[in-house]
């Protein structure tokens, strides 16, 4: 009996300093993917250098890209929309009765295809020569595209490249005035093409860091 305890003893002991070892390594593991993580977090941090200058984003990238402001249809046929999701500012304001419309500015990211896009409004310009951004609308009131050449807006207007399949198409998914799409591909060398310079140096917005924002009541 005293032979059988004594046996039982040395396994229970075996098996706990197995334990224990197993236990210490998962530790050292563990702590070692910690250090390697650590390691590469501040290598990454090191490299972004550059700010993207409407999101406050870092990236290793250099950034050159003028942004573009789309006049985007918000009309209850023209939903769900293209391209939103890959903005870095949209601006919802009333167009005309209770139906609004979107300033999108890209910048960071360019969408494939952007739309349905719509007819300008003097105050959607505006907002956008204050970004400094290529304006794209189709269409507008004779008054409106006298504006937008008098005040100097640089801008590509859907209406002249209407269903050109190039720079603006028109999807049978959707009934018109709600089907132009802009094919954000072509938009560089199109605004080229007409002279409009599609590199800008711009400063990035001032953002406020973590602790800053631990202040602020929403």
């Amino acid at each position: 009996m005293k032979k059988v305890t004594i046996a039982l003893v040395l396994l229970l002991l075996l098996i706990t300093m197995g334990c224990k070892k197993d236990t210490a390594k998962e530790r050292e593991d563990a702590s070692n993917d910690q250090m390697k993580q650590e390691e590469k977090s501040k290598e990454n941090q090191d490299g972004l250098k550059h700010t993207y200058p409407f999101t406050g984003l870092q990236t290793t990238k250099s950034i050159d890209t003028r942004p573009v402001g789309v006049m985007i249809n918000n009309h209850a046929k023209a939903r769900p929309q293209s391209g939103l999701a890959q903005a870095d500012i949209t601006f919802e304001i009333l167009a005309e009765g209770n139906i609004t419309r979107f300033l999108s500015i890209f910048q960071s990211e360019q969408p494939k295809v952007v739309g349905p896009v719509r007819s300008a409004r003097e105050y959607y310009f505006e907002l956008a020569k204050g970004y400094h951004a290529l304006y794209i609308y189709h269409g507008a009131a004779k008054f409106v595209d006298q504006m937008i050449k008098d005040r100097s807006i640089e801008h590509l207007n859907g209406a002249i490249y209407d269903n050109d399949k190039v720079l603006f198409k028109r999807e049978s998914f959707r009934k018109a005035p709600h089907n132009s799409y802009l094919q954000y591909e072509a938009v560089e060398d199109t605004a080229e093409k007409l002279g409009y310079t599609m590199k800008d140096d711009l400063k990035p917005l001032p953002f406020l860091n973590e602790e800053e924002s631990e202040h602020i009541s929403w």
